[in-house]
């Protein structure tokens, strides 16, 4: 059994009269899930076993700008321009006041010439209209502005339904340490964590560990980074935090912070709600992996970063209990 299969059976056994509660209610209703977090924050991995503990038929993901992309792609062919322009007009920007304008807006932006906000949230509010009273969504990549905060709290009054905001608030040195880690394959771009998810292969060269595709045997890890240099993670990190803040000042009600490290010598809990830290062991050029409790220095001391057991099953409990 994978180490995968081992953490959803933790998390359903856990909880499974949540899961019972909660699939009653999705069988006729729906939620709508928003997660929040810093970069490497975790949450695309939680999810993840949420839904596959409850069941994936009942979720769609609306990424907005993934939405905008659609749309654009549609307005691009010639063939089905025209009829796509009249059904974006009736059924999709219901509400906007100039339509010819937001079709514009829409088939000219770009990472400089951004879609409005009211744009984006009609567009997602009737892309929910439009689905079966029994599919939830999660909401990727919103709210990214301090005014899109507004247009989640009209969603919630439009769509009537239960509305879960998700920040996982995560120290910035087990962000940092995630994402040092990060490893891919640059064949088959899987991607691996040398701290978290290491590969069955292990060779050393010189004195640093490498890892080796398990998908294209032989083809040795590259360390996987994004561009950003360290003035901009500073940036980015201030930026959200702000946003958080007013998320917390606005929408109190609905958020749900989620502490995913805790002291040390706070925590009494299982083991299984502790992230593992693999270490790598050398004898006689044979690398061998043994995974321990995962223990990060942190300036306000040491913390364990919790497991998505954890995190999952405090989540379960936490719709169940709203519903």
């Amino acid at each position: 059994m994978t180490e995968y299969q081992n953490t959803l059976n933790y998390i359903i056994n856990k909880t499974q009269v949540e899961i019972v509660k909660i699939k009653s209610y999705l069988a006729s209703n729906r939620i709508i899930l928003i997660p929040l977090a810093q970069k490497m924050g975790g949450k695309t991995y939680y999810l993840q076993f949420l839904i596959e503990a409850l069941g994936q038929e009942y979720f769609a993901t609306i990424s907005a700008g993934d939405l905008i992309r659609d749309i654009k792609k549609k307005l691009q062919n010639p063939i089905e321009k025209n009829a796509y322009i009249l059904k974006l007009k009736t059924q999709f920007l219901a509400g906007v006041d100039n339509k010819d304008e937001a079709v514009s807006q829409i088939a000219h932006s770009d990472s400089s010439t951004l879609v409005p906000d009211e744009i984006i949230f009609t567009l997602l509010e009737n892309e929910i209209r439009q689905t079966p009273l029994n599919k939830s969504f999660i909401l990727d990549g919103i709210p990214r502005t301090i005014r899109q905060i507004s247009y989640i709290k009209r969603l919630e009054e439009h769509i009537k339904c239960p509305i879960f905001l998700f920040y996982f608030d995560t120290s910035y040195e087990v962000l940092d340490i995630r994402a040092n880690s990060r490893r891919i394959c640059p064949v088959c771009k899987t991607d691996y964590n040398l701290i978290s998810m290491p590969t069955r292969n292990l060779i050393m060269e010189g004195n640093e560990v490498v890892m080796l595709c398990d998908k294209c045997q032989n083809t040795k890890l590259i360390k996987k980074s994004g561009d950003e240099g360290k003035d901009q993670i500073l940036k980015a990190r201030q930026k959200y935090e702000d946003l958080i803040y007013h998320i917390k000042e606005t929408l109190k009600e609905e958020l749900v912070i989620i502490k995913t490290c805790i002291p040390c010598n706070d925590y009494n809990g299982p083991k299984e709600e502790v992230n593992k830290a693999f270490t790598y062991q050398n004898k006689n050029g044979q690398v061998t992996a043994q995974s321990l409790l995962q223990k990060v220095a942190t300036q306000a001391g040491h913390v364990y970063p919790l497991s998505p057991e954890f995190i999952v099953t405090f989540m379960l409990k936490e719709i169940a209990s709203s519903l």
